[in-house]
């Protein structure tokens, strides 16, 4: 009995040594893969594999309750995920306009339009699927969601080996193929930092619009002019009322202006006088 317990310890111990040996190859084999790669996921949300780096991307249109609301509501969530908005552009598209006449001088404007928001997001790539979460809660009608993941990785070793073959012919060629190979290096660096970048932030664009509504305002009514035009009659009394104003207008003058008036009676009659005299002498005197 002693032989056969101590060959079942001896199985149990080798047994524990075994998954022992796998455990530490498997959580080996997961500290391989950087931070950013194991947050990273496929455009179908699969783990993507060892050595793969992918730059994901997500477009979505949608309708909401209030694009208002809801634009606030997803810059806190981003903000929240440590991310940042790069563009935003809210406004209106008006569907139709209509003027009806309530009144002779007032009119009721009717517009119908529709307030849409387009938004692009740069959220950290571990936070990309939370962030899509939230903001799919915020979403009344989903009209399309397109979820990309380029894989990269090619692309960054390429431009790795650019940088490594400018260095080697550093100072052994021409001045003209350095020149040349240094451009070559300085443009793969450029992509290299782009595409980390990328990798580290990915992007979310966002169209999202509201349902129609309705804004009704009382304008000037200026088309029905007509309505405005007095009839004969009180043109007529206007005329009175314009002459007789006339009348006054020219009463005051004349009491304004009565000294020279009366200088002027004055002459006349000395005139008059006069001539009266030099008449009488010439009938005196034939």
């Amino acid at each position: 009995m002693k032989p056969f317990c101590l060959l079942l310890c001896l199985l149990l111990i080798f047994s524990s040594c075994n998954n022992n040996e796998k455990r530490n190859t498997s959580e080996d084999r997961n500290a391989y893969v950087p931070d950013s790669i194991k947050a990273s996921t496929d455009a179908m949300g699969n783990p993507v594999a060892d050595g793969r780096k992918f730059i994901r991307s997500a477009e979505l249109k949608f309708q909401v309750q209030d694009v208002t609301t809801t634009s606030t509501n997803i810059e806190s969530i981003v903000r929240n995920q440590g991310g940042f908005v790069t563009y935003t552009n809210l406004s209106s598209s008006i569907d139709n306009r209509e003027t009806l006449q309530v009144s002779r001088d007032s009119s009721l404007e009717t517009i119908y339009y529709i307030l849409s928001n387009e938004l692009k997001l740069r959220v950290p790539n571990r936070k990309f699927d939370s962030t899509l979460n939230a903001i799919a809660s915020l979403v009344d009608f989903l009209d399309y969601k397109v979820i990309q993941a380029d894989d990269v990785s090619l692309q960054l070793l390429d431009n790795q080996l650019t940088k490594k073959r400018a260095n080697k012919t550093n100072g052994k060629t021409s001045a003209e193929t350095e020149a040349y190979s240094k451009e070559k290096a300085d443009d793969a660096e450029i992509a290299d930092r782009g595409l980390s970048d990328q990798l580290r932030f990915s992007t979310i664009s966002l169209v999202f619009s509201q349902r129609q509504s309705i804004k009704r305002s009382m304008i000037p009514n200026n088309k029905d002019i007509a309505a405005y035009t007095p009839n004969i009659f009180v043109k007529i009394w206007d005329a009175i009322k314009i002459g007789w104003t006339k009348v006054e207008d020219l009463f005051l003058f004349a009491i304004e202006m009565w000294g020279v008036i009366l200088l002027a009676i004055l002459a006349w009659l000395l005139f008059k006088r006069f001539s009266n005299k030099k008449n009488k002498i010439q009938n005196f005197n034939p």
